[in-house]
């Protein structure tokens, strides 16, 4: 879910006005979304940790689901920032500063709640086709089996997405970029000013990237999840959380009139979690369940043949 180019709507002054927001309505529905964006990502880091497996979980989209919302933390952060100034110097109420500080809190809800999960992933990359001792314990998927690439490249170690080396890599540019994104920011705001045009190109920068990012972040989840048939480590309850607050990101866009090309990015963001919300719940419980009676009706039979022949003359 990302609320990245909606919470950039809160308008403030060089004066400390007090802050525009949308409305005590609007503001109930943005915290909402915050605290239950933070909170799906919990049950996908526990899941992570304890069975100490990225399986079922794309790596790329970790990635592109962490570029974008520490692109639209660092985006949103900078088109509110005379919010934090106003806070800081104390022109502001205890209220004032939680309605201007609001959008800057929220969309950094995002970024704490996926960094955890894409640096579980990496420690506990999943290498398709290979056995990983501690996550077949008793009770863990067996069966599953992910890929990302075609199945006559599962045994080349070389492959881009799933080597522990390039994982390490992946992560170790990710976080040289984020310092590079962050250092870049005080050094605009003390030479050109907190309204300076080069803050503003800046900030749009990084909504722009966040925009791309976002559209197509959950496209490899969906191939991998299609190509294994299984959910694996990945959290459905997190599915369930973005896929609906996605949607109603998109509405209040909509309501708030923004740019079309906004809309349509976190439009097809949406689709993408609805569609890998049906794969999800399709593999874990109604193929399951189709199977286990399969299994039970194979069993039946089974026994029944026992019995004939033992009764056999």
């Amino acid at each position: 879910m990302s609320l990245m180019n909606h919470l950039g709507d809160v308008k403030i002054t060089s004066a400390c006005e007090d802050p525009e927001t949308g409305g005590a309505a609007n503001e109930i529905i943005m915290a909402v979304l915050g605290l239950g964006t933070f909170l799906s990502y919990v049950p996908m880091i526990i899941s992570v940790a304890q069975e100490k497996s990225s399986k079922g979980i794309s790596l790329t989209s970790m990635l592109l689901v962490c570029v974008t919302n520490f692109a639209s933390t660092v985006g949103v952060g900078l088109q509110n920032w005379q919010s934090v100034i106003c806070c800081t110097q104390s022109k502001w109420s205890t209220v004032q500063c939680l309605e201007g500080l609001n959008p800057i809190f929220l969309i950094a809800a995002n970024i704490i709640g996926c960094i955890p999960i894409y640096v579980l992933c990496v420690v506990y990359l999943y290498l398709p086709g290979s056995d990983a001792p501690e996550n077949e314990s008793q009770g863990s998927r067996s069966s599953f089996h992910s890929s990302l690439v075609p199945q006559n490249l599962l045994e080349d170690k070389t492959d881009i997405l799933y080597t522990q080396e390039r994982a390490n890599l992946s992560l170790v540019l990710y976080t040289i970029w984020m310092l590079i994104v962050i250092a870049i920011c005080p050094l605009l705001l003390a030479t050109e000013g907190t309204h300076s045009d080069a803050i503003k190109y800046y900030a749009d920068a990084m909504n722009i990237l966040a925009g791309i990012t976002i559209a197509v972040s959950w496209i490899p989840q969906i191939y991998v999840t299609y190509k294994a048939k299984d959910v694996g480590n990945l959290s459905i309850a997190t599915i369930l959380v973005q896929a609906p607050g996605a949607a109603l990101v998109c509405i209040s866009m909509m309501i708030a009139g923004q740019a079309i090309t906004s809309i349509l990015q976190n439009a097809v963001a949406t689709v993408c979690l609805a569609v890998l919300l049906v794969l999800c719940i399709k593999y874990e419980y109604v193929d399951k369940r189709l199977k286990m009676k399969y299994e039970a009706i194979e069993t039946d039979e089974s026994d029944n043949e026992e019995i004939n022949v033992g009764v056999r003359p």
